[in-house]
């Protein structure tokens, strides 16, 4: 009898992905928009909601880590983002 090529393979998945700790953010049930406002529209809802956040460190490192250039990551702005990868010479 041969395999067939549609059965189900099963696949081992570690218990926890690099992305699980995005499920744990403070703004996982918000409004996204706030954490990307437009210009002229304030940042600071979000950088609050940021500074309680248990998981702000993984987000700050998936931003760097990611090139991420626009919104708010881990309590940090765009701009501020920009400064820091400029200060520790982490890639754009």
């Amino acid at each position: 009898m041969t395999a067939d090529p549609f059965d189900l393979i099963a696949v081992n998945l570690p218990d926890e992905t690099p992305l699980d700790w995005m499920a744990a953010a403070a703004c996982a049930t918000t409004n996204p928009d706030a954490w990307f406002p437009e210009s002229g529209e304030s940042p600071r809802p979000a950088i609050r909601i940021c500074t309680s956040c248990e998981v702000r460190a993984q987000c700050l490192q998936y931003a760097i880590d990611n090139g991420e250039y626009w919104g708010t990551w881990g309590g940090l702005t765009a701009r501020e983002l920009r400064k820091l990868r400029h200060e520790t010479g982490a890639a754009a």
